[in-house]
């Protein structure tokens, strides 16, 4: 298992939009096409976080995000996180036997992922106090890369 480890770690983060800013015990924090992020690794599995920066008191907004990561057709084992400072993040599991091609694919999809919901804040966010209009906001489904 700790080769398997070992060449995921590599696999990682010998890809060219992948950039190790800082270490921790267990993980790393880095730019994912210029993206916070974090990894962490497990006994089984290892896991990509991807910032998303949002006011977490806009409660309306995460749970119209939490139910649209639900809606997306997808095998991927996406969740919101919420770590000790308070930071929202995408994050996503990943087995440590996941070929190069796959890892990047998956990743480029997590990316889009996190970039729609931080372009659906923003935009949110920009109109959320005008509430004399009603506008209710919805989650559009981005274009997936597969």
């Amino acid at each position: 298992m700790k080769a398997e480890i070992k060449k995921s770690h590599d696999t990682l983060l010998n890809m060219a939009f992948v950039k190790v800013n800082s270490t921790f015990s267990g993980g790393y924090n880095l730019s994912i096409k210029n993206m916070s992020s974090r990894y962490y690794h497990a006994k089984e599995c290892y896991f990509i976080a991807i910032a998303i920066k949002v006011l977490l008191q806009d409660t309306d907004w995460l749970r119209y995000a939490g139910l649209w990561l639900t809606t997306l057709d997808n095998d991927f084992d996406d969740r919101l996180w919420i770590d000790e400072e308070n930071n929202l993040f995408l994050n996503r599991r990943y087995e440590y036997d996941l070929s190069t091609e796959a890892l990047r694919r998956s990743l480029q999809q997590q990316c889009t992922i996190a970039k729609h919901l931080q372009l659906n804040y923003d935009a949110r966010s920009d109109d959320y106090h005008d509430t004399k209009h009603g506008t209710e906001h919805y989650i559009d489904e981005p274009r997936i890369f597969r």
